[in-house]
C-alpha cells in the first residue's frame, strides 16, 4: 500500500459516489446499452473498495479486536479512537519539585528524561554471580543445547508469519501481517533471508530493534510520570506467545508470576544476564543471539500520538 494511492480516502469515496449517482441518473434515460451497465458495476466495486479501506483504517486505529462484522461502523470507530486518544493524552505533569509542566515541549522533555534514566543508563556496580551455586542447579543438557541452535528453516519462517493475526503490526511502519501474507510471493525470499541471516550470524539491524513505548494511565486524571505504565508491544507479543496453551491438562504442573517490569528486566544489567546464560550452559551462539537482541535495542516513547526521537538503551 503506497502513500499516494491510499491517501485522501474520503475524497476518493465522494468522487466514486458522485460518479455512481451520475451514471445511475443517465441509466434512467431509455435506450442505454450494456456498456453503461458494466460501467455502473465497475463504479460500484470501486466505491465498495474505498469504503472497505476507510473502515479498515479506522478499525485498526480504534483497536477494536472483538468487532468482526462486515457492516460499516465508521461513527463507532471514530468515537472509540477519540476517547482512547483523550484518555492517553499527557496534557500536564507535576514534577518532584511541585512545579506543573503544561507546555508540550516541557512535558516531552520530562518524560524522555525519566525513561532515559530508567532504560538508558548503566549501573556502576554489577551483582556477583556464584558459579558453584549455578552449576549445582539445573543446567541445559547437550540435547537441549542442540535444540536451541538447530537451523531455522524457510518453512518455519513462513509459518510464523502466517500464524500472526492479520491486523497485528509488529513495527512502527504500520505494515501489518496481512500485508506480508498477501505479498509473500514478492517479499518472502527477502524476509526469509533476513531472518535466517540473524540466526546464522547473530547480527541485528538496529532499525529493526527500535521499540515503541506507549504510556497507559493507571489512574483517572494522571499528573505524575509514575501514574503511567509503559507498555511495549513486543512485551505483549512475547507474553502472549509464552502463555499459549498454558491451560492444557496434559502438561506438567506449573505456575505463573506477574512481575513488575520496572523491578525486573528494566533494572537488570546486561552483563548479569549474559553471565547467567553462560553459567546455565546455554550454547555460545544462542547467548550471542540473545545479547544481540538486548544490546541493539532503542526506544521511542509515544507522547500524545507522536513518537519521540529514539534513544539507545544502556545497561552495560
Amino acid at each position: 500500500m503506497n502513500k499516494q494511492e491510499f491517501s485522501g480516502i474520503e475524497n476518493k469515496i465522494l468522487a466514486s459516489r458522485g460518479r455512481l449517482e451520475s451514471i445511475q441518473n443517465e441509466m434512467n434515460i431509455p435506450g442505454q446499452d450494456d456498456e453503461k451497465i458494466a460501467l455502473e458495476k465497475a463504479t460500484k466495486l470501486e466505491l465498495d473498495k474505498w469504503l472497505m479501506v476507510e473502515e479498515n483504517i479506522l478499525k485498526q486505529k480504534s483497536r477494536i479486536q472483538w468487532l468482526k462484522l462486515r457492516d460499516s461502523n465508521i461513527a463507532y470507530y471514530h468515537a472509540c479512537m477519540k476517547n482512547r486518544q483523550v484518555r492517553n493524552n499527557v496534557d500536564r505533569l507535576v514534577i518532584s519539585t511541585g512545579q506543573i509542566l503544561q507546555s508540550p515541549a516541557e512535558v516531552e522533555e520530562e518524560i524522555l528524561s525519566f525513561y532515559k534514566g530508567l532504560l538508558g543508563t548503566a549501573a556502576k556496580q554489577f551483582p556477583v554471580v556464584n558459579p558453584e551455586i549455578m552449576q549445582n542447579g539445573h543446567i541445559l543438557s547437550r540435547r537441549q543445547q542442540l535444540q536451541l541452535i538447530k537451523p531455522v528453516t524457510r518453512e518455519e519462517v513462513k509459518q510464523t508469519i502466517m500464524d500472526i493475526d492479520d491486523n497485528k503490526a509488529l513495527g512502527c511502519d504500520g505494515y501489518n501481517s496481512y500485508f506480508f501474507k498477501k505479498t509473500w510471493h514478492i517479499l518472502g525470499e527477502e524476509v526469509t533471508a533476513a531472518v535466517q541471516e540473524f540466526f546464522e550470524n547473530a547480527d541485528m539491524c538496529k532499525a529493526v530493534n527500535c521499540t515503541t513505548i506507549t504510556l497507559i494511565p493507571t489512574i483517572h486524571n494522571p499528573i505524575n510520570i509514575r501514574d503511567f505504565r509503559p507498555i511495549s508491544y513486543y512485551n505483549i507479543l512475547m507474553s502472549h506467545e509464552l502463555v499459549k496453551g498454558y491451560g492444557r491438562k496434559n502438561i506438567s504442573p506449573r505456575c505463573m508470576l506477574k512481575i513488575d517490569m520496572h523491578k525486573a528486566y528494566d533494572s537488570v544489567e546486561w552483563v548479569y544476564i549474559e553471565q547467567e546464560l553462560r553459567l546455565l550452559n546455554f550454547p555460545a551462539m544462542f547467548v550471542k543471539r540473545i545479547m544481540a537482541c538486548i544490546r541493539t535495542v532503542s526506544y521511542s516513547v509515544l507522547i500524545n500520538g507522536k513518537p519521540s526521537v529514539p534513544f539507545e538503551a544502556k545497561k552495560a
